[in-house]
């Protein structure tokens, strides 16, 4: 398959580097990238999480019965990805339904497939952006009053 050496991020700039491509597709490589089944490789940020952040996700993904969220896909499905061909096995996410909610010891989570995390993250990021801006404009219109 791939060398353990070489990180997940490293994996999708050395994929997508030479393609011109959108922030949304870049998302969703990611995604897909990050699952791949990877025995030994430890969890991105593990200090960002909950002690038991196993259990919290496993919880999740059962009370979801092993399905996506969004597109009810069923974890261990293959698919065929739109970008590459490839056929890859779908392994679900425990998704923060909020973003930067990974130190709350009781987070919201939705179990989702790596497209449709991939998604729902590049959403919520561009929602903050927006808001970020939005402060931003009000700040220079308060400043150029003074």
């Amino acid at each position: 398959m791939w060398s353990s050496r070489y990180s997940v991020f490293k994996l999708a700039d050395l994929i997508t580097e030479h393609l011109p491509i959108s922030a949304e597709v870049s998302a969703l490589v990611f995604y897909h990238l990050r699952d791949f089944p990877t025995k030994g490789v430890p969890m991105y940020r593990p200090d960002r999480y909950p002690r038991n952040w196993q259990q919290l996700a496993r919880a999740c993904k059962e009370r979801a019965n092993w399905q996506c969220e969004e597109c009810h896909v069923t974890q261990g499905t293959e698919r065929i990805s739109r970008h590459t061909g490839a056929v890859y096995t779908v392994y679900l996410h425990a998704a923060h339904t909020m973003l930067h909610d990974t130190s709350n010891p009781d987070p919201a989570l939705q179990a989702l497939c790596p497209t449709c995390h991939g998604l729902h993250d590049w959403q919520l990021r561009k929602q903050e952006e927006q808001v970020r801006y939005e402060q931003r404009k009000h700040q220079l219109l308060l400043a150029s009053r003074k």
